[in-house]
Formats: structure tokens, C-alpha cells, sequence
């Protein structure tokens, strides 16, 4: 269980979203360490975007838009909130909304996995979450390692889930880099005014333009119906839907666009 920060979702050089003290677990530092179980996600409250796996867009397109942000390389996400605003889905106690699907970068924290020099993996954790805990007098807590100093079972698991995201995030890359290159992005916002007459909005992000993609040639269509693409961009293009949802939760009252430029 053991790596320096390795990730297509994170800025090189820069800790990902919600890490500010990421250090690599080690037996002979932490064998007397734990992970403290909590379902309170106020970590993510003013997050209004969170990276996404390609895997995830059939569970998340029932409740989040997906959007690409960045120009040069777009990486997918998942709009939770508006410009200057807050996560709208994690209320005031840290519960996110029920019945709504979390993103698997939302329940990975406080981990992440990253890589050595050797290119091998290695668990790591934000100790400033308050969840890596002495396991002396503590309850509800996981302990990290096993007495021979392998990894216990939910470290297992947890980097299993590490894995899968950096795994993900090549593959959302390659996704998005494709959309590019086939001309198919094109930058959007969302606006509207709130009940109390404030205007609200999204602004600097990329969807599928849905005339390019009609006007692509038969032989792209075909590499990305090969590659499973073709699914991903109508699953994109449908969760646009959810930016009335999310309108609504703005505002108090029936929200009516007045620049709605999708």
C-alpha cells in the first residue's frame, strides 16, 4: 500500500479537489492508525463541479448535467451547483441528497491512490479530513493495516476504488480528447434569474454540439459506436435536462430562464 500524486483528475504538481495534507500510508508510520466510517460529505459543500468516470454517466445522468471543463484538454464533470454558489446537493448537516447517486470521486475522500518510482501503487490519505484516527480508544474505526503490515480489508477495497478512478480518468481523457479533435465541443453557459431577481449561472463549459455530431462522417460514427462513445455522448446530451432541476433548487419559487444559451 504504497505512492506521489498521480492523477488525470488532479493539476499536476497541485492536490486534487478537497486534499490539502495527502501524505502515503506506511506501516512504520501509521500501523496505529485507522479510518474514522462517516456518512457527512461537507467536505464537498462548495464544490460545484466533481470529476466523472465514464462508467458512472448511466447512474448520473438521472439527476447531475454533464459538462466538459477546460479548453485545451476537457475533462468531464458533473455540474453540482451554480457560478459562486454551493453544492446544492449536500445540505447543512453534510448528508448528500437522498436518493441521489454520489460520485465515486466524493466517496473515495479521504484517499486517493497515486504511484512511486518504481510506477507501483500506494494508498494516501488527507490527514486534514479528521478521519485517519488513532485506533486506541476509538470506535467506528477501520483499521489500515493488518498485524503483518499488509493492507487490511477496507484499505483493499478503498484502493481498488482509487485504482478504478485514475483508471477512469485516462479513459474520460482519451473520451474527451477525441470530442475535440471531432470538432464536436462547443462552449455553453446556463443563466437565469432567481426568484429574487439575482442572476444565476454556469458559464464556461463545453457540451456536444448536437448538429456536429449529427454531421459526423459515417466511418467516425462507426470508431466511436466501436469504442462504446456513441452511448456516452446521447447520455451527455440527456442530462442536460437537469438543469431545470437544478434551477428550481435555487430558487423558491418556479424559475423562468431568460438567457437559457445551451
Amino acid at each position: 500500500m504504497n505512492s506521489p500524486i498521480s492523477s488525470p483528475l488532479s493539476v499536476q504538481g497541485e492536490l486534487p479537489l478537497f486534499y490539502t495534507d495527502a501524505r502515503v500510508l506506511r506501516f512504520a508510520d501509521h500501523a496505529g492508525l485507522g479510518i474514522r466510517r462517516s456518512n457527512n460529505l461537507r467536505f464537498a459543500a462548495a464544490a460545484t463541479t466533481v470529476p466523472v468516470m465514464l462508467s458512472e454517466f448511466a447512474a448520473a445522468i438521472r439527476f447531475y448535467p454533464l459538462v466538459f471543463i477546460g479548453r485545451e484538454q476537457p475533462v468531464p464533470m458533473l455540474a453540482l451547483g451554480f457560478d459562486g454558489g454551493r453544492n446544492l446537493f449536500v445540505d447543512g448537516v453534510g448528508s448528500w441528497r437522498k436518493d441521489h447517486y454520489v460520485p465515486a470521486y466524493v466517496r473515495r475522500y479521504p484517499f486517493l491512490a497515486s504511484k512511486d518510482v518504481s510506477g507501483n501503487h500506494q494508498l494516501q490519505a488527507d490527514f486534514s479530513s479528521g478521519r485517519i484516527v488513532s485506533l486506541t480508544g476509538s470506535t467506528g474505526v477501520e483499521p489500515l493495516f493488518e498485524a503483518d503490515g499488509a493492507a487490511a480489508p477496507y484499505a483493499r477495497t478503498i484502493m481498488l476504488l482509487c485504482q478504478a478512478i485514475e483508471k477512469g480518468g485516462q479513459q474520460a481523457a482519451e473520451f474527451s480528447s477525441a470530442l475535440l479533435e471531432a470538432g464536436l465541443l462547443s462552449e455553453r453557459k446556463v443563466e437565469f434569474e432567481s426568484d429574487i431577481g439575482e442572476a444565476v449561472r454556469f458559464a464556461g463549459f463545453y457540451s456536444v454540439d448536437e448538429r456536429a455530431f449529427r454531421a459526423l462522417p459515417a466511418a467516425k460514427l462507426a470508431d466511436f459506436s466501436a469504442r462504446g462513445w456513441l452511448e456516452l455522448i446521447v447520455m451527455h446530451i440527456v442530462s442536460q435536462q437537469n438543469w431545470r432541476p437544478m434551477m428550481q433548487a435555487v430558487t423558491r419559487s418556479r424559475v423562468q430562464p431568460v438567457a437559457a444559451k445551451m
